[in-house]
């Protein structure tokens, strides 16, 4: 059976020696075919061994970790036969101080290898550059594992390689690595690991040390071993703890912690780990001091007093400080903070959700590398068509060349045909410069003249200038007499009632002798009219304000007739006929016609007295005001109109109501409109319609007016 299982092992290491050979081989056939600057040191092919170096570093420490902890077991109990008899504790210590330095390596392999994988690419080619260097620390574990498969990994080989590497890796990631942010479950699992480790090569090595005391002398040494022994197993049950907190690899669950917690835990493992080298340098010496001894015989406290500081000077080069003292506070230190970790865990205060992890540098490379390739490919094909082009140019240049030397040929015939030109052009050169030699001397006089022509007219300017200032102040002067005999030549101006036809009135006298003294002037006579008119609107609404404030007349409630003593006779009395009735009832037209006249007449009265500020100096504001000049006078043609139209219903009404009713009129303004057009007829042509004006009125139809002479002058004067 044996004999079957080690055919069937040997089998296997044959092929697996066979597909590894193959995979060499071909790694070594895709390299041929990559470009050169690709295999060069510190490009794209060193970036992919440091990462297959630094996992593979990780596993061999691991390896090498597993099997130290099958080969070795650590007891549960130590005797002082086992220290100094049988030696088994020399291996036991040996075993933990390795396993520690083995966890720390995979540690700080573990941080590099994470941040190599995040970074960008120009942090991941300077780390690269030292892949030459890196590999070379990889020797020392290739030779512990040879040790190891040899039986030889003893107390007796030295791990100084070993220590040299992690110092090597913690100077990379200090120096390029220490701002990327870092995988918090697996800092918290190495970190894990190492205090496991350390813990029990301190317990380990303690323990020896208080096996070979002088059990009869216990001084300050021996306290001081107790409680650290105490402080110990407080560290190994919160390494317990923390890995019962550590959250699954494949869940959902994460943690995530703050760099200064991080760094605050780096710094104690590597303080406990120098403490560790300490008490087991120093363990060491005591047990070899112990074995020259007799069997009865222990280590004094002094003795073992001056091991420790021994080791201290080995271990702490620089460190002046008190041994104890530094093993008591780096352990309470330790105890403490890893304490508030574990308490943090349990509360879930680092706790969060796991996030994906984003594309590393040699992917963004390898991408780049790719569209470097096919652009290659690209710019192979453009070089294709440009060679057939320059080609093709050749051909066209052969032509061109020979067309260039028949072009010399020509060349040298028109050269002789130019000399003749430049002869000829010479001549007519010096007689055109003959010709503005005589027309500079013209220019000279007639630019002389100018100035005098010149001089003549500035003091023609400023002799206007003074008349001009003199005309001015005429003209002021001017202004003020025409606008005062403009006023006093005005007509009254009468309120407009139903009855009586609308009559703007005659501009009044303004002199012409400047077109804008005459805007101004108007522009002022058009604000004192508003003005008048808004008064009479104030005082028309006063007094009816003051007639609303009136108190309600009392009618008495008394006969009247002719039974009363005033001998009045009534309007309808209770014995009348109905035929009586029906005469003396007002119809329901005479209310609407007064309610419609009463409408006109105060709508007359607000197109009358409304006011409207002109902005003379804007083209749009006259425009406007051009504009609402049209409406407003059309609007009162309606209403004129319309007054007449309710007067001569009033006038049928009237007559229609009893045989012998009475209407009013007078000589001046007829009710009914054909009679007005018979007497308009007989004044003459200056009532006749003479034009017919159409004005726009924004978007809909024009305004059409049938205009007088009289209207049509009217409106001239309005609009200058």
């Amino acid at each position: 059976m044996a004999e079957t299982k080690a055919t069937a092992r040997a089998i296997e290491m044959e092929m697996r020696r066979i597909e590894t050979q193959q995979a060499n081989q071909h790694v070594s056939f895709l390299c041929e075919f990559l470009p050169e600057n690709f295999l060069k040191s510190g490009g794209d092919h060193d970036g992919i061994l440091m990462l297959l170096l630094l996992p593979r570093i990780a596993q061999k420490a691991q390896l090498l970790t597993s099997m130290l902890r099958e080969k070795y077991e650590l007891p549960e109990a130590i005797s002082k036969d086992d220290v100094v008899k049988s030696h088994n504790t020399d291996s036991l210590s040996f075993s933990c101080r390795l396993t520690t330095l083995l966890l720390q390596l995979e540690f700080r392999v573990h941080q590099i290898h994470h941040s190599l994988s995040s970074c960008n690419e120009e942090l991941f080619a300077k780390v690269v550059s030292h892949y030459s260097e890196s590999s070379a620390h990889e020797k020392s574990l290739d030779f512990l594992i040879n040790l190891m498969k040899n039986d030889q990994l003893d107390e007796t080989i030295s791990v100084d390689p070993v220590d040299k590497t992690i110092h090597y890796f913690q100077q990379i990631f200090e120096l390029y690595l220490m701002s990327m942010t870092m995988d918090c479950d697996l800092v918290m699992a190495d970190d894990c690991r190492c205090l496991t480790a350390v813990g029990k090569g301190l317990w380990l090595d303690l323990n020896r040390l208080k096996v070979v005391v002088d059990a009869n002398e216990k001084g300050s040494v021996w306290t001081t071993v107790d409680e650290a022994l105490v402080t110990v197993d407080s560290l190994q049950q919160a390494a317990r703890k923390m890995t019962v907190h550590l959250p699954e690899p494949n869940g959902t669950r994460s943690l995530q912690f703050d760099v200064d917690i991080m760094q605050s835990m780096q710094s104690h493992l590597f303080k406990l780990g120098k403490i560790a080298a300490w008490i087991y340098t120093a363990a060491g010496s005591a047990v070899q001091h112990a074995t020259l001894q007799s069997d009865a015989e222990g280590i004094s406290n002094k003795k073992l007093e001056e091991f420790f500081y021994s080791a201290h000077d080995r271990v702490f080069a620089h460190d002046d400080a008190e041994p104890f003292e530094i093993l008591r506070n780096a352990l309470k230190d330790a105890n403490t903070t890893f304490a508030n970790i574990i308490e943090a865990l349990a509360d879930g205060k680092f706790d969060s959700t796991r996030k994906e992890k984003t594309g590393n540098p040699l992917a963004a490379r390898a991408t780049k590398m790719k569209a470097s390739l096919s652009e290659m490919e690209t710019m192979k094909g453009k070089m294709d068509s440009k060679e057939e082009e320059i080609m093709e140019l050749k051909r066209v240049i052969k032509a061109k060349h020979e067309e260039i030397s028949e072009y010399h040929v020509r060349v040298g015939l028109m050269d002789k045909k130019m000399e003749t030109a430049v002869r000829d052009a010479e001549d007519r050169l010096n007689k055109r410069q003959q010709e503005c030699d005589e027309l500079r001397m013209q220019m000279k006089k007639k630019e002389k003249e100018y100035e005098e022509g010149m001089d003549a007219l500035q003091s023609d300017i400023e002799a206007l200038e003074r008349e001009k200032s003199e005309m001015k102040e005429r003209l002021r002067q001017h202004s003020k007499d025409s606008l005062l005999r403009g006023l006093v030549q005005r007509l009254p101006i009468e309120p407009l009632t139903p009855t009586t036809p609308v009559d703007m009135g005659d501009a009044p006298f303004i002199s012409r002798d400047s077109a804008f003294l005459l805007d101004k002037n108007k522009t002022q006579e058009g604000v004192i009219q508003r003005l008048h008119k808004e008064n009479l609107r104030l005082k028309t609404e006063r007094a009816k304000q003051t007639l609303f404030n009136l108190p309600p007349l009392k009618v008495p409630h008394k006969p009247v007739g002719l039974d009363a003593r005033t001998g009045s006779v009534p309007l309808i009395t209770g014995s009348e006929s109905e035929q009586e009735k029906k005469l003396h009832r007002v119809p329901e037209e005479f209310y609407s016609a007064a309610r419609k006249l009463n409408d006109l007449y105060t709508e007359l009265l607000a197109e009358c007295t409304s006011v409207h500020m002109v902005d003379i100096t804007s083209k749009k504001s006259q425009m406007d005001t051009m504009k609402g000049f049209v409406r407003h006078q059309e609007r009162l043609v309606q209403i004129q109109n319309e007054m007449v139209k309710v007067k001569c219903q009033v006038v049928d009404l009237t007559a229609n109501l009893d045989i012998g009713a009475v209407t009013e009129g007078h000589f001046k303004t007829f009710p009914v409109q054909l009679s007005q057009k018979t007497v308009d007829s007989q004044l003459g042509h200056q009532m006749r319609v003479i034009a017919r004006i159409k004005l726009p009125v924004g978007k809909s139809d024009p305004l059409v007016l049938d205009s007088t002479i009289r209207e049509v002058h009217k409106y001239i004067s309005s609009l200058i």
